[in-house]
This record gives structure tokens, sequence and C-alpha cells, in this order.
């Protein structure tokens, strides 16, 4: 049986970057459903499954996070480090966090493109050296 060892440049650079880009995706907040539909939605949703939300209270107030708990009167949000607990009818508009395809393709390019430069800055700059541009 054969066995293939994967390329160094696929390791040490491909690898790496599809990483880079596929964590630094592009994401945007998207105006969601009505709070009374899109809360009871998240809410019905498996814990895994379920969006990140901004809620934006009536006290200009906005958090971030899951729908942990939806009860008759209240939200708890539950965000990286917080939970904070809001009655709904202080909720007067809920954002959707999604990631935006385009964006992050366009972020990649453009990182490709300015490492492609700067690679050949850097070959120009190595055959100059050595008395190849004269």
């Amino acid at each position: 049986m054969r066995q293939f060892r994967r390329s160094s440049f696929l390791r040490s650079f491909v690898l790496p970057f599809a990483l880079t880009i596929w964590l630094g995706a592009c994401h945007s907040w998207v105006p969601a459903r009505p709070p009374s539909v899109e809360l009871p939605a998240q809410a019905a949703m498996p814990m895994g499954d379920r969006d990140e939300l901004r809620l934006h209270v009536s006290d200009e107030t906005q958090m971030e996070g899951i729908v942990a708990d939806l009860t008759a009167d209240s939200v708890t949000i539950s965000g990286d480090d917080a939970t904070a607990t809001v009655p709904v009818d202080e909720v007067t508009r809920v954002e959707v966090r999604k990631s935006d395809t385009a964006k992050t393709v366009l972020l990649g390019l453009g990182i490709a493109v300015a490492a492609f430069g700067v690679f050949v800055a850097v070959a120009i700059a190595v055959v100059c050296s050595d008395g190849y541009c004269d």
C-alpha cells in the first residue's frame, strides 16, 4: 500500500491560510423577524443550532449572545462571559449574525494578492542584489 506524504507547502501555507480565512470570515448583523416571532423560534431550536443574536432594548442598550431561556415575560441571553435577562416587552429589534461570503472571498483574494506582491518584491530584490539588474 502506498503512503502519500502531504506537501510541506500544503502543511505550512495552504492549511494555515485557509484556517485564517475561515476563522476571520466577515460577518454582519442582519435584521431578523420581529422579537415576538424570532425569540420563540430560537428558543425552540436545540442549543447547538441557535444563532447568535443582537437584541436592541428600549433603553438604547444592546445585548449579544444566544437565547438561553425564554419565559412568557423575559428572555435570557448568554454571551461569551456573561448572562443577562431582559423583559420581552422591552426588546425593540432583533438582529442575527450571518457570515458574508462575498466579503470573505474578497478578503482571501486580497491577502493572496498581497502575499504574491511581497513574494515578487523579495524575488526582484534578491535578483538585483546579485547584480543581474545592471
